[in-house]
């Protein structure tokens, strides 16, 4: 079976061709006009050590205008995929509306099969979705462990429910799993942050439950995104991970045969 898999679109409608059977996209579909300002707030809450919100940085009626703005280009993208007459297996990223307003949008759109903490069942493989993670859910870096303070027992709540949906779910798949995350494996060679104009420059910045679920279930692939510099794949205790980065032009396809997976991408150097 032959996917495409899509990076983060962020408001592009990619012009797409034959030769796959189905889509996969781990999210983001919304353009970023928010993107900015949460990049702001990134640096003053390293700068004065305590989280600050970009939400406060603009102001409340700015905020609602901008998030609306946001959320319109992503029923479009949404729409236009639905309109390829192919399924769209995908996973809401953190540009995405929260469940009820997306399932809402979803419900029209036949062709897109939201898999965020659901056990979907093809043919021969089955898919397991895990979205919306942007930052280790438990963090792992000793400046976010003081910023967040105050929030790291609902945190902790959060990550041991991914933790046992996600394992619930696996343990149900009766076919190879592949394993469709926003943001990849924590702490691999997917996960750094390469562009310099990150305030989280160097860092590893991805999933803790997408890294413990693999390392526990062994899927055959995992897909993801949210880390837009990269455009590469790498193993993980037999799985192969991929990210497709925030490209349109390269047209990734995995193709899977029985419990092999092979994609057209470079294979990452090693953090």
């Amino acid at each position: 079976m032959k996917f495409l898999v899509l990076g983060d679109l962020h408001g592009r409608k990619p012009k797409l061709k034959n030769g796959f059977d189905a889509i996969i996209s781990p999210g983001d579909f919304a353009d970023n006009f928010t993107r900015k300002y949460k990049f702001k707030a990134v640096r003053l809450s390293k700068k004065q050590n305590k989280n600050v919100s970009w939400t406060d940085l603009v102001g409340k009626r700015k905020a609602e205008l901008l998030s609306r703005k946001e959320d319109k280009s992503g029923r479009e993208v949404m729409e236009h995929l639905n309109s390829l007459n192919k399924k769209v297996y995908f996973v809401p990223g953190n540009y995405e509306p929260e469940m009820p307003k997306l399932r809402n949008i979803n419900k029209r759109l036949k062709n897109l099969v939201n898999c965020h903490m659901r056990l979907v069942t093809l043919k021969d493989y089955c898919i397991i979705g895990y979205g919306y993670s942007s930052y280790p859910e438990i963090p792992q870096h000793e400046q976010d462990r003081h910023r967040y303070k105050d929030y790291i027992p609902q945190m902790k709540k959060d990550y041991i429910y991914a933790i046992s949906k996600l394992s619930r779910l696996f343990l149900k798949a009766k076919k190879p799993v592949i394993f469709i995350t926003h943001n990849p494996p924590f702490n691999t060679a997917l996960d750094i942050v390469y562009w310099k104009g990150s305030p989280r420059y160097g860092e590893h910045l991805g999933s803790v439950v997408a890294k413990e679920m693999i390392e526990a279930f062994k899927p055959i692939v995992c897909c993801s995104g949210h880390m837009h510099e990269h455009l590469a794949c790498c193993k993980m205790k037999g799985t192969l991970c991929i990210n497709p980065g925030k490209n349109i032009r390269k047209k990734i396809i995995l193709d899977l045969e029985g419990t092999k997976a092979k994609a057209n991408l470079t294979p990452c150097p090693k953090s």
